[in-house]
C-alpha cells in the first residue's frame, strides 16, 4: 500500500477515539442517558490510541532508521516536549480542584477515595484513607511520569496515565522498529504480540482474581499495555506490504471495526467476570487494526476542512487530557445554575448545588461543544508555542553536551 506522507483519514480517527474516550469517562456523571452505554467498552478507545501511535510513529520514522539518520536522543527530546507541558498543566490544574474541592466540602486528610472495581475500572463504594504523604507521593510520581507503574489508584488527572505509558513505549520505540522492519513473517508476529497482550487477561480470569491491585495493573501497567503500541509498529509494515486498497474493503473493515465494537458492550455486559480483562486487553486487537486500515485512505479535497480535521488530530491529546480537570469545573457551574432557580440565598444556593448529583445529556453535549475549542485554542496557541521551544532548547542544551565531550 502507498501511504501518503500525511495520513489525514488517521487524524479524523484520532479525534474520534479522544471523544469516545472523553464519553466513556464523563457517563457516569449522567443518569438513565444513551451515553451510559459506553461504560463497558470506552477502553476500545485507548487501546486504538495507542495502536495509533506505533503506527503514526512508524510511518513517520521509519525511513530514517532504515537509513541509519534517526536520532533516539532526538527522538525522545521531540517526544517528551509533546507530551510533558500539557500533563504538567493539567496536572497543576487537577491539583487546584482538588483542593478546591476539600476547602469546599470542609474535607481535611486523610480523605476516603474509592477502590478500584471490575464494574468500572475507576472506582468502588468501597473506599480506603489517602493521607497527604500518598497524594505527594503521587504528584512526585506524575512530575517524573512513572504515575501509570502505580496500580493503588487513580488520582488528580485519571487520564494522565495514559501519558506516562505513552513515554514508556516511545522509550521501546527504536527498538522494536529496527527488529520488525526486516520480519518477513509479519502476520505471525502480529498473532504472538495479540497472545502476549491477552496472555495476563486471560490468567486473571481464569484466577478470578479482581483485586483492586490487579484491576490497576491491568488498566494501565506499560508493559501490559506495551502490545498495543508494538502492533502498531508490527501493523505499519504489514500495511506497506498488502495492495487491498479498494474502497469496498475499507468499507468491510470499519464494519467488522463496528461489529466488534458492539460485541465488546454485548459480551462484558453479560458476563463481566469473564468478558472484561479479555476485552479491555487484547481480544479485540484484530478489529481495532480493521479500523486502522478503513481510515488510511479517506482524503478530504476541501482544503478548509482538511486543515480543520489535520488541527483536531494535533488536539486530540489535549482533548483527552483536558476533559476530566475541566468537567469537575463545568459541573460545579452547571450545580450552581440548576440551584439557583430554587435558591433566595447563598446558603440555599450551597445546600441546593451539592443536592445535584448529576448532569443532563444535554449538558454533557454542551461541555463537549465547549471542550473542542477551547483545547484547539489551548493546544494552538499556549501548549504547541511551549513545546516547540522546549524542543528546541533541550535538543540545544543536547548538542552543547556533545562538544563539550568531544573538547
Amino acid at each position: 500500500m502507498i501511504l501518503s506522507r500525511k495520513i489525514i483519514g488517521l487524524d479524523l480517527l484520532r479525534f474520534s477515539m479522544s471523544l469516545i474516550m472523553v464519553l466513556f469517562h464523563i457517563q457516569s456523571l449522567v443518569k438513565d442517558s444513551i451515553l451510559n452505554r459506553l461504560i463497558y467498552n470506552g477502553f476500545f478507545a485507548t487501546s486504538t490510541f495507542f495502536i495509533l501511535s506505533g503506527f503514526i510513529l512508524t510511518h513517520v520514522y521509519h525511513k530514517k532508521i532504515q537509513e541509519n539518520k534517526f536520532s533516539n536522543s532526538t527522538f525522545l527530546i521531540k517526544r517528551f516536549s509533546a507530551l510533558y507541558p500539557l500533563h504538567i498543566f493539567t496536572m497543576c490544574l487537577a491539583i487546584f480542584i482538588f483542593f478546591l474541592l476539600q476547602l469546599i466540602a470542609k474535607r481535611t486528610f486523610p480523605i476516603e477515595i474509592p477502590y478500584q472495581s471490575l464494574a468500572d475500572y475507576t472506582s468502588s463504594s468501597k473506599t480506603f484513607e489517602l493521607y497527604f504523604f500518598d497524594l505527594l507521593q503521587y504528584i512526585t510520581e506524575s512530575i517524573i511520569l512513572i504515575q501509570a507503574w502505580d496500580y493503588r489508584f487513580l488520582f488528580l488527572n485519571g487520564a494522565s496515565w495514559s501519558v506516562s505509558a505513552l513515554f514508556f513505549f516511545y522509550l521501546t520505540f527504536h527498538f522494536f522498529v529496527k527488529k520488525i522492519q526486516y520480519q518477513k513473517n509479519l502476520k505471525i508476529l502480529l498473532i504472538c504480540c495479540w497472545l502476549a497482550a491477552m496472555f495476563p487477561a486471560f490468567y486473571f480470569t481464569v484466577a478470578q482474581n479482581f483485586s483492586s491491585d490487579v484491576i490497576g495493573i491491568m488498566h494501565r501497567n506499560p508493559l501490559l499495555r506495551l502490545p498495543d503500541f508494538i502492533a502498531g509498529i508490527i501493523f505499519y509494515f504489514i500495511c506497506l506490504r498488502t495492495n487491498l486498497t479498494s474502497q469496498i474493503f475499507q468499507l468491510f473493515c470499519f464494519l467488522v471495526a463496528f461489529l466488534g465494537f458492539i460485541l465488546m458492550n454485548i459480551l462484558v455486559k453479560m458476563d463481566l467476570k469473564q468478558w472484561a480483562y479479555l476485552s479491555h486487553n487484547g481480544l479485540f486487537l484484530f478489529t481495532q487494526l480493521a479500523l486502522i486500515y478503513s481510515f488510511l485512505q479517506i482524503k478530504f479535497n476541501n482544503a478548509t476542512l482538511r486543515s480543520l480535521v489535520e488541527r483536531l488530530g494535533k488536539a486530540s491529546l489535549s482533548i483527552y487530557m483536558l476533559h476530566l480537570p475541566l468537567i469537575s469545573i463545568y459541573f460545579i457551574i452547571y450545580r450552581l445554575i440548576i440551584a439557583s432557580s430554587e435558591s433566595n440565598t447563598i446558603h440555599e444556593l450551597i445546600v441546593n448545588a451539592k443536592n445535584i448529583e448529576h448532569l443532563s445529556t444535554f449538558s454533557i453535549f454542551i461541555f463537549i461543544t465547549l471542550l473542542i475549542p477551547l483545547s484547539l485554542y489551548l493546544q494552538e496557541k499556549i501548549f504547541t508555542p511551549i513545546q516547540i521551544k522546549l524542543s528546541d532548547a533541550l535538543i540545544r542544551s543536547k548538542e552543547k553536551f556533545k562538544e563539550r565531550k568531544l573538547i
